[in-house]
């Protein structure tokens, strides 16, 4: 029955795992990872079951998931065209934009408009799988009749219509593909056919939309631009009506095109000018020349005169009469020169053959006078030409220069009128223009086969699919052996923090800062009949190992008196001590057993002793110690156990605190090979703190996973303030098949193999 009970392998302290392949476990206390690692191994069975109960309650809601596929249709987008208004800056193509576009066809696609069409178009009203309502399974209570069915007023079609729209719109995903300008509309449904004909109706619906959205904005766009065009038109009348008027009344539409030739008649009128004022300097020159040389000469004798012979012999007939005939330059004023030079030959002949009153030198002479007179008078007439010419020349020069400022004013004017005139005219050409582009884009418009502002084709229409998109089973499956996996993780981690009690060697170690001396397993019977029924057991084999630790606790001195004391009532002292006293005794020691828990004593009714004095009774002088001591009457152990029970003891504050008590643990300790005594709880009573002075060791007794791992420490602190050192620490009560599963973890622990020990 306990045959899988076994004390620890080694005595002293546990070892760590022999190779890598070991259970893993931690090898440096202060190694965080190392003990968490340790408690979770500790706790592997607890994770493991949770784990596996976990995944497989998953698995089992996974399996009753309704399968869910999807259907894809796509719509691919042309660029949008020129806008209706030709002087609005067309779309710039920027990916920005475009995307601000597909965004919008996607809110209009999942407008509640066009999904309630779709709704009624695709018959999803009465389609299980959309409307929930229909779908609707009633419940245990109102199967029982617990429960009335809904009103009627929740089955309103109204109230349905409203729950399907809401279903296809969660069931329904609309995203670009990609950078193209495409969407993909696509819905999820039971089954595979549903899937694909719904987004076809989607798909369908929107097309249709979008038609008779593009041919009424087409409709709007043309009467739009009728109304501006028949505005144009007007404006354009207007401007060249205005361009019209202005040449009138400017007086360039009679000009014609030679009004441009201002400046031209300006630069001609400059050189006739400029000519004519140089011809009426030359006359001016003349005429003042010709009177300066006539002056000089002198004038001809007034006709009837006489002629004498001396004047007309004496004329001169040099350079300044050939000058002034020069600046005549008269051809009758030559020929009368020529005549009167014959005349004057003809006359110097006669001067030479006849005196001065010879009568035909006398009429010589009055013949040349008479010429010289008619000379002179050619001469006045020329030279009274000459004046008027100059005249003339000087007359024509202001006559130019007055026509050249009357030019100069009309080409300023002309000059005015034609930079108004260019005006008006680019004027009336940008209405013209304007006029032209909005035309010719009414035509467009109403000649267009595709409506303005873009347009959508569908590239791909549903199809229903082959296999299911959702759920993805293994996919949940393992996601949910993940999630039990760490919430068996956190659970055991919970439990741990909670768990207050020590459950393994190393660990009271850590908490205690002393040695565990033994690690004593649980047994089915009292502790003190179970090494007697089984001397080679696992309790008894745990026990002698105990006692090999505290005697190697101090080889050159080794302790004769030793104290059991816990930190709470409770964790098996009483057994530990009774059961230690009986396994030394059978083995030859002389033991005495000592009952010091004065308040509650329990080593005489764990022995089986009858009532009678004892410790109490000795300490009050009441009795005598050898009438108190008894022998445990076991025949195995041959009256080697002395037991001193507790006795009955009215107050036994300050009791063990008597000198006598010292006297007489000394004396036992000289008469026997070992004196046990079993103390009071640490932190319960004082009791302990002066019994521990008295003994040569102290042993704390830890009870497995009860007690809390601060009273542990607190008991260690309140030995160690009484100047107390104690030996070591003992786990009692251990579940031995719990620290055998985790014997590879620690290094010490009892294990389960049975037949290990005689007698199991």
């Amino acid at each position: 029955m306990h045959g899988n009970l076994s004390p620890l392998p080694s005595p002293v302290r546990p070892s760590a795992p022999a190779s890598a392949s070991s259970s893993p476990g931690p090898e440096d206390e202060n190694n965080e990872v190392a003990q968490l690692l340790w408690v979770l191994w500790r706790r592997r069975t607890l994770i493991l079951l949770l784990t596996l109960i976990g995944t497989l309650a998953v698995a089992a809601l996974v399996m009753r998931l309704p399968p869910s596929y999807q259907a894809e249709a796509v719509l691919l987008f042309q660029p949008p065209f020129a806008p209706v208004d030709p002087t609005t800056a067309a779309p710039s193509g920027a990916p920005d934009a475009e995307l601000r576009d597909l965004a919008s066809e996607i809110e209009l696609i999942r407008s509640h408009s066009l999904l309630s069409r779709v709704v009624q178009d695709a018959g999803l009203l009465y389609a299980p799988a959309f409307n929930p309502v229909l779908g609707r399974t009633p419940g245990l209570l109102e199967r029982l009749g617990l429960q009335a069915p809904p009103p009627p007023e929740a089955l309103r079609l109204s109230r349905q219509r409203a729950a399907t729209l809401a279903t296809l719109r969660e069931r329904l995903q609309v995203r670009p593909v990609g950078q193209a300008r495409a969407l993909s509309i696509t819905v999820a449904a039971p089954a595979a056919e549903v899937a694909a004909r719904v987004a076809n109706a989607v798909a369908d619906t929107y097309l249709a939309r979008s038609a008779a959205r593009a041919r009424a904005r087409r409709s709007a766009a043309t009467a739009w631009l009728d109304r501006r065009v028949a505005k144009l038109r007007q404006r354009v009348q207007a401007a060249e009506a205005a361009v019209a008027d202005f040449r009138i009344e400017s007086g360039l539409a009679e000009r014609g095109p030679d009004s441009a030739g201002a400046q031209d008649r300006v630069r001609a009128l400059n050189r006739a000018l400029t000519e004519a004022r140089v011809a009426a300097a030359a006359a001016r020159a003349r005429v003042q020349q010709v009177t300066a040389q006539h002056a000089s000469t002198g004038a001809g004798s007034p006709p009837g005169e006489g002629v004498s012979p001396t004047r007309v012999s004496t004329r001169p007939q040099g350079t300044s009469t050939g000058r002034l005939d020069q600046a005549l330059e008269s051809q009758l004023l030559q020929e009368l020169r020529r005549a009167e030079a014959e005349l004057a030959h003809q006359r110097a002949q006669l001067a030479t053959s006849y005196g001065p009153r010879h009568p035909r030198l006398r009429a010589a002479n009055a013949e040349l006078l008479d010429l010289r007179i008619e000379i002179d008078r050619e001469k006045d007439r020329l030279v009274a030409g000459l004046r008027q010419e100059a005249e003339l020349a000087r007359q024509r020069a202001a006559d130019l220069q007055a026509d050249l400022q009357q030019l100069h004013t009309e080409a300023g004017a002309l000059g005015r009128a034609q930079v108004k005139l260019a005006q008006l005219e680019r004027e009336a050409a940008a209405e013209r223009a304007l006029f032209d582009t909005f035309l010719a884009r009414l035509k467009e418009t109403r000649l267009a086969a595709d409506p303005p502002g873009g347009k959508a084709e569908l590239v791909t229409r549903a199809h229903p699919p082959a296999e299911p998109s959702a759920p993805n089973r293994p996919l949940l499956a393992g996601f949910g052996a993940v999630a039990a996996f760490a919430l068996a993780v956190a659970l055991a981690l919970l439990r741990e923090a909670v768990d207050r009690g020590v459950r393994e060697p190393e660990q009271l170690e850590r908490v205690s800062g002393l040695r565990v001396l033994g690690t004593l397993p649980r047994v089915p019977r009292a502790p003190a009949r179970q090494v007697l029924a089984q001397p080679t057991g696992a309790l008894a084999e745990a026990l002698r190992a105990l006692h090999t630790s505290v005697l190697l606790s101090d080889v050159d001195r080794p302790p004769r008196t030793l104290l059991i004391t816990s930190a709470l009532p409770g964790e098996g002292k009483t057994g530990l001590a009774c059961a230690l006293a009986r396994v030394l005794a059978r083995a030859g020691s002389r033991v005495l057993l000592i009952d010091a828990d004065l308040r509650h004593p329990g080593v005489a009714a764990t022995l089986g002793l009858p009532p009678g004095p004892g410790l109490a009774e000795v300490l009050a002088r009441q009795c005598s110690a050898r009438s108190a001591v008894r022998v445990d009457p076991d025949r195995a152990l041959d009256g080697r156990l002395s037991v001193l029970p507790a006795g009955r003891a009215g107050d036994p504050g300050g009791l063990l605190d008597s000198q006598a008590l010292g006297a007489l643990i000394e004396a036992w300790s000289e008469a026997y090979d070992l004196v046990l005594i079993d103390s009071p709880p640490v932190l319960t009573v004082a009791d302990p703190r002066s019994l521990a002075t008295r003994v040569d060791k102290t042993v704390l007794a830890v009870r497995w996973s009860a007690t809390p791992r601060t009273r542990v420490r607190r008991a260690v602190a309140v030995l160690r303030d009484s100047g107390v050192a104690p030996a070591g620490v003992a786990l009692t009560l251990v579940n031995a098949r719990h620290h055998a599963r985790n014997a590879g973890v620690y290094g010490t622990g009892l294990t389960s193999r049975r037949g290990y020990y005689a007698g199991a």
